[in-house]
Parts: structure tokens; C-alpha cells; sequence
């Protein structure tokens, strides 16, 4: 950006701070002050910035909220507009927002939902947001935060979009143990933990298969630790609570087929939580509807079930595999 800005710019840019203060809408302010995007993201970016590491006021948890949403709006639409966020420290407000408020439930749900937006796009972008420190903060938010539907939520997203590019990411979740929290989650609260609105488990169990299924394509050593936390068990409960629902019954099989090719206790594991029939379920789907997904690939599940003893081919014989 320019050393002297322009009148306009500096109409523009104490439009958007104000509404950071004001929970204004920051689009609103883009809209009417003409600029380009791409200048506008950048140096709005860098005010609320500013703005959220003074930490000069009472209401500093409202200005790390309201900031987070902001940035959140900046960077939602396009990668350009999540660039600029990246590039202006974006990633620098967010942890020092969830690491300043760890008990504000507000605070860490708007914070996630800017891992998303910055995350989305490119691993690039993730790779940024980790440098900077987000993972463990949003893992410790999953577990400080039990009963708080929207920290469950866009905490259990975030860490899908984490895993979702590369290994690096993926073993980032996992260092951070965050994929233990999430299958934890989608086993469902008990009722210390449940939370108010006790519909939304069918959400989170859709962003832990996602997840999950992330984590486990990466190769053996990061199926087995999504296996070691209980992967099996978790996938097959929301396969089995949303039989309807595609993507889930997508990200589930395929977690269970990366599982299934690690060893015979894992494959033991999958058959044990009823992955077998959920698998040929999938199978049949597939089969039998508009999907393009390649039949090889839970056939292929189904023969590793198979292979690794006389209890696993029997549960994937009885699963109805050769019929």
C-alpha cells in the first residue's frame, strides 16, 4: 500500500474500523466506498489489526469478536479477498483473540469461522494460518467449550479445512491431538455435556467425518492415528445416524477403507462398529445411483476387511459383500 493515503482511503478505512466497533457490517462499508478489493482488504485489514491487539479497552473481548467477524467478512468470498487478509496478519489477530478470551465461547466460534474463510481455498493459505499458531488454540477451544453448539461446530470445520490440503496439515491436527477431540465429539455428549441446541451432533458428526477423512488419505502412519482415537467407531455412528445424507456416507467410507488397509486389529476395529455393512451400503449407493465416485475404491476396502483374518472375511461375507 501507498506511504500517503488518499482521502478516500482514509474515508474508507475509518469506515470500516467504526464498524468494527459498531458490529457494523464491513461489506456495507466496501460497497460504498468504491476502491479495489484488493487495497481495501489489505490495509482494512491491518486497522482492525491495530484495533485488536491495543487491548486498551474493558470491552476487549467484544473488539476481538466484532474484529474476528469482520475479517471473516473480508476474506468469505474469494481467495484474493483471503489473501489480502493472509498477507495484512489476518492469522496474527485470530490466535491473539482465542489465545486473550480462551473462556469466551463468542470469541473462538467467530475466530474458527476466520480459520475457514482463510484456510479454504489453497494450502498455501492453511499453511499460513498454522505458521501462525491457530491449530491448538482451536483444539483447546474444542475441549474447554463442550456444551457450545457453535464452537463444536466451526472448531471441528476449522480443523477439517486444516487437514483437508496436504500431510503437513494433517499431521498439524494431529500433533495438536485434534483429531482424538473430534471423534470424541461425534460419539455424541453425554448429559454433562450436551449441549443447548442438541440438534446440531448431525452437523458436527458431518465436519468430523470430513475431518477424519482428511486426515486418514494422507497414508498408513495418519490412518492409524485416526484410528487410534476411536476413528471406527466414530465414522460408523454418523454413517449410521445419517444414512441419507451423501456426503457423509462419502467421507465416512472412505475414512473406513483407509482404515481398513492398516492391520488386522484396525480392520477388526472398522468391522467391529458395523463398518462392513456400512461399506457395502456405500457400495450399493454408488452402484445403484448418479454418484461418480469409483466402485474400485470400497471394493477395494471391502478385500483389505477381508484379508486379515477368518472374524473380518466372515463380518464382510455376512455384510452381503458377494452377493
Amino acid at each position: 500500500p501507498p506511504r500517503k493515503l488518499s482521502p478516500a482511503a482514509r474515508r474508507w478505512r475509518r469506515a470500516i474500523s467504526q464498524s468494527v466497533m459498531d458490529n457494523a457490517s464491513p461489506e456495507k462499508a466496501l460497497v460504498l466506498l468504491k476502491t479495489p478489493t484488493n487495497t481495501v482488504v489489505f490495509l482494512a485489514t491491518r486497522r482492525i489489526l491495530s484495533t485488536m491487539l491495543k487491548r486498551s479497552s474493558l470491552l476487549d473481548d467484544e473488539i476481538q469478536r466484532f474484529g474476528c467477524r469482520a475479517l471473516a467478512s473480508l476474506s468469505k468470498n474469494t481467495a484474493a479477498g483471503a489473501k489480502g487478509v493472509l498477507d495484512a496478519g489476518g492469522p496474527r489477530a485470530l490466535v491473539h483473540a482465542m489465545r486473550a478470551h480462551p473462556r469466551n465461547p463468542e470469541v473462538q466460534s467467530e475466530a474458527c469461522v476466520l480459520v475457514i474463510n482463510l484456510t479454504k481455498h489453497n494450502a498455501a493459505a492453511a499453511s499460513t494460518v498454522r505458521e501462525y499458531g491457530a491449530t491448538q488454540p482451536i483444539v483447546d477451544a474444542l475441549t474447554t467449550h463442550k456444551t457450545v453448539s457453535d464452537v463444536l461446530v466451526w472448531a471441528s470445520a476449522a480443523l477439517g479445512f486444516l487437514a483437508l490440503h496436504d500431510a503437513s496439515g494433517a499431521a498439524a491436527v494431529i500433533a495438536a491431538d485434534g483429531h482424538s477431540a473430534v471423534a470424541q465429539v461425534m460419539l455424541g455428549p453425554s448429559r454433562q455435556t450436551m449441549p443447548a441446541d442438541a440438534d446440531v451432533l448431525p452437523v458436527i458428526q458431518q465436519w468430523g467425518a470430513a475431518l477424519l477423512s482428511n486426515i486418514a488419505r494422507h497414508g498408513t502412519a495418519y490412518a492409524s492415528a485416526v484410528a487410534a482415537a476411536g476413528g471406527a467407531k466414530a465414522v460408523c455412528a454418523a454413517m449410521r445416524a445419517q444414512p441419507d445424507d451423501a456426503s457423509m456416507q462419502r467421507d465416512g467410507a472412505l475414512t473406513l477403507v483407509n482404515l481398513a488397509k492398516i492391520d488386522a486389529q484396525s480392520a477388526h476395529a472398522v468391522t467391529a462398529a458395523g463398518g462392513a455393512e456400512l461399506l457395502v451400503m456405500a457400495l450399493r449407493a454408488v452402484i445403484g445411483g448418479d454418484s461418480k465416485e469409483p466402485t474400485w475404491v470400497y471394493v477395494s476396502g471391502l478385500g483389505h476387511l477381508a484379508k486379515h483374518s477368518a472374524a473380518t472375511a466372515e463380518a464382510v461375507a455376512e455384510a452381503g459383500a458377494l452377493d
